[in-house]
Order: C-alpha cells, then sequence, then structure tokens
C-alpha cells in the first residue's frame, strides 16, 4: 500500500506485516505509524484526510485508525462489521466513507474524524442478474 499526502511531499508506505513508513518524496523516513506493536496495525488501506493532518488506515481486522501526521499518535479507532471486506473512500469535500461487505450484505458508514465515531447512512443487498 502507497499514498501519497494531498501537498504531494510526502508518501506512506505499508505492508500487511509492518508499521506504516512515513517518508518524505527524497525517501527520508519521517517517522513510523504503528511500530510498537507492528502486527496489530497491519494495514490494508490508508488515505490522508484531505487537509493531510490526518493519515487513516484500515487494518485486516476491519478497524480504522485515525493517526495524527504531526504528533504521530493514535487518535481514535474505529471497529466496523467484522468477517468481510472494507473499504475506505474519501471525497473531493472530505468527507470520509468506510463501505463493509459480508455476503452480499452492504453497508456504508461516514466516518467522523473529529469525534472518532461512525454514523450508517446507507446498506443493501448485491443482487446478480
Amino acid at each position: 500500500m502507497t499514498v501519497f499526502s494531498p501537498d504531494e511531499k510526502n508518501v506512506a508506505v505499508a505492508s500487511d506485516d509492518t508499521p506504516i513508513v512515513l517518508f518524505d518524496v527524497t525517501g527520508a523516513v519521517i517517522t513510523m505509524f504503528g511500530k510498537e506493536e507492528s502486527a496489530r496495525f497491519s494495514t490494508d488501506g490508508a488515505l490522508f484526510s484531505n487537509d493531510g493532518r490526518l493519515l487513516i488506515s484500515r487494518d485486516a481486522k476491519n478497524q480504522v485508525h485515525f493517526w495524527n501526521v504531526t504528533t504521530q499518535r493514535l487518535v481514535y479507532e474505529l471497529e466496523l462489521n467484522s468477517g468481510g471486506q472494507s473499504d475506505l473512500k474519501l471525497t473531493k469535500l472530505g468527507r470520509l466513507f468506510a463501505i463493509t461487505l459480508v455476503e452480499k450484505r452492504f453497508d456504508v458508514f461516514e466516518l467522523q474524524s473529529a469525534t472518532g465515531s461512525h454514523l450508517a447512512v446507507g446498506q443493501g443487498m448485491i443482487q446478480q442478474n
């Protein structure tokens, strides 16, 4: 997983069994997120908030972690539905959504990065024709 910051000055890199490493574009390491418990924070996906202040990661256990880029501290954790797949999406207006899929049922949550809470905004079933 590789993701650039909105200002394109930094890049976050991670794999299944390593902490998230934040580099500047010259390749110099800035910090590592989750280095104390790298197995706990194995990363399946990540993105930066539109203002670049937060790095938001999702792990294999469908937990979402909100990291403060400046302090390199974990700010919030949210647990999404377990037992399925999930994905994070950030809109151009800065709204953060998590989509979870368990079998053919999907749920959509809007994540509030300011408060660390989430709000269910939709659900449905995937049907094949």
